[in-house]
């Protein structure tokens, strides 16, 4: 039997013994053909009695048993990792004088809500030639050293959490430079529900726009549920004039409108996203379907889909017209 991927479920009490004993088994079977690893680091539930030090010093021996141990496994044929770092400060468990080195690592995830506690980047992941992709799911701003020219695409899921990662306009995880080669970009937002939550949202998205005018090679933007307001959000549209792909979903009832007349106004100039192909708008709410059927008819696109949240229709006229834009060559699809 060949393993190519584990689960290390780290917590309070340490690495467990069915744990060392997997990955005991694991490099018996499976030699150096790991692919794949899940780590996941909590403090949640000490029992009374624990002292918070000795607690501290159990998780780091054992997230130090997974990474750096060579008796335990040999991470070096990984292509994949994700932490899932829910209540442990990960500069608080992972070593600082020892950086191994994933030279098949393809795809780096983190997860969690971590608030940074040190003063120099964690360089565990600093050695990865492959490293393409990279997700923050949630993920509050650790600063970890990471080879980011060569980063391809980003997934952002909460963007609240993204403003914690920046500084000075840069994401905290690489602080200076750039990602030229970044391709595709996506965000995700959870509920509006807090005026200052929202001001924090518009602040990120303002820092956003200059950063990604050093991503010359960004074709592919994904909004979803993102609250913006139209005046952000045509900020970002013109920092990414090369876009081919723009996707956007709106949040069922949101409180603003991201597919506003304001964007649907400045869409319908050709010279807004000259390389634009492909578009998909989903909205929530009222929304001129008219103005969004001419602006569809005065740009050539190869697809797009449009639609409305919660199952809505399409007026019959715009059905109509959507008819008209297929027998012009365009893949129309209905949300």
């Amino acid at each position: 039997m060949l393993w190519t991927s584990i689960l290390a479920s780290v917590d309070y009490r340490g690495a467990s013994i069915p744990l060392l004993y997997v990955t005991k088994l694991f490099k018996q079977r499976s030699g150096a053909r790991l692919l794949n690893l899940q780590m996941s680091v909590e403090l949640g539930g000490v029992e009374k009695g624990f002292n918070h030090n000795d607690v501290q010093r159990r998780l780091q021996c054992a997230v130090n048993s997974l990474f750096y141990s060579p008796d335990t496994l040999n991470l070096q044929g990984l292509k994949r990792i994700g932490i899932d770092s829910r209540t442990v400060p990960l500069w608080n468990v992972l070593r600082k004088d020892i950086y191994p080195e994933f030279p098949e690592l393809e795809h780096l995830e983190f997860s969690g809500d971590v608030e940074f506690s040190g003063e120099h980047p964690i360089k565990v992941f600093e050695y990865a030639p492959k490293l393409r992709t990279l997700a923050l799911n949630a993920f509050r701003g650790t600063f970890f050293s990471l080879p980011s020219k060569q980063i391809t695409t980003i997934y952002f899921a909460n963007v609240l959490s993204f403003r914690l990662v920046l500084k000075d306009s840069l994401p905290s995880f690489h602080r200076a430079g750039s990602m030229p080669h970044l391709k595709s970009l996506e965000l995700v937002d959870i509920d509006c529900t807090m005026s200052s939550e929202f001001d924090d949202r518009m602040n990120t998205i303002c820092a956003l726009s200059k950063y990604v005018l050093k991503s010359p090679l960004l074709t592919e933007l994904t909004l979803t549920t993102l609250t913006i307001g139209p005046p952000e959000m045509l900020s970002l549209l013109h920092a990414v004039t090369q876009l081919r792909r723009l996707s956007i979903v709106e949040q069922i009832e949101a409180c603003i409108r991201v597919i506003s007349p304001q964007f649907i106004g400045q869409l319908a100039n050709p010279e807004m996203l000259p390389e634009l192909e492909h578009l998909q708008l989903v909205w929530s709410g009222e929304v001129d379907e008219g103005a969004v059927l001419d602006m569809l008819e005065k740009r050539a696109l190869k697809s797009v889909v449009v639609g409305i949240r919660k199952g809505g229709e399409l007026r019959p006229d715009t059905m109509s017209r959507v008819d008209t834009l297929r027998g012009r060559g365009t893949q129309v699809t209905l949300w």
